[in-house]
């Protein structure tokens, strides 16, 4: 690595070529907050740490990094470490939330399970019941059919002794009718003879007055 004495004055601490330099920093937390700070801690080639551009035990300036030393070779590799670390920190916080997400939706989707065999068996149950009603309407349209039919016979039996009803009326009118008009026999004139055995001597038949023939 290049360094310069502090008797150099072509540059100081505060002209300082910022791409010149490389951030460096030993723990994450301050990896991130130095991260766009190039006047944060850094440290030097001798191991020492820096501030502000400056090497706290040498009091040199980094100009440039040679990639090829190992010290910034260990430098970069320790940063590509923390950041591999933190990016792992991340995917496990995620990991663990998805993990943790997965457990929810496998108990929702066994609860979705329970509820869709207890509502199957509920449907079951359902359709079960509807068939027996079914059945039994079918069973009462039928006994509306053969209750139809026997109404209808007892139309026809009504409407059949109605008419007998009717004309046994008719007949017992008419009978009735028939024997208030009979015309009476008229009597007036009719003998009131005794008829003895002698004089029907003579003759066999004896005929009254009114024409009535009168027998033995």
């Amino acid at each position: 690595m290049m360094t310069v004495d502090t008797d150099d004055n072509n540059r100081n601490e505060d002209h300082m070529d910022q791409d010149d330099l490389i951030h460096s920093t030993t723990t994450e937390s301050e990896l991130e907050k130095h991260e766009d700070n190039l006047q944060g801690w850094m440290e030097h080639t001798c191991g020492a740490p820096m501030h502000r551009g400056r090497c706290q035990r040498c009091k040199d300036y980094i100009l440039h990094l040679n990639p090829d030393n190992e010290a910034f070779k260990e430098f970069v590799l320790r940063k590509r470490i923390l950041e591999m670390d933190k990016a792992m920190k991340t995917l496990t916080t995620k990991t663990e939330k998805l993990q943790t997400d997965i457990r929810c939706l496998e108990d929702s989707v066994k609860k979705e399970r329970a509820l869709m065999r207890k509502y199957k068996a509920e449907r079951n149950a359902l359709q079960d019941e509807l068939d027996e009603i079914k059945a039994e309407l079918e069973d009462a349209l039928d006994d509306v059919d053969h209750y139809q039919d026997d109404i209808a016979d007892l139309e026809r039996d009504s409407a059949t002794f109605k008419k007998r009803y009717q004309l046994l009326g008719e007949l017992i009118t008419k009978a009735t009718s028939t024997s208030t008009t009979e015309p009476n026999v008229d009597t007036t004139n009719v003998s009131t003879d005794v008829v003895t055995n002698s004089n029907l001597d003579d003759r066999d038949t004896v005929v009254t007055e009114a024409g009535v023939p009168l027998s033995e």
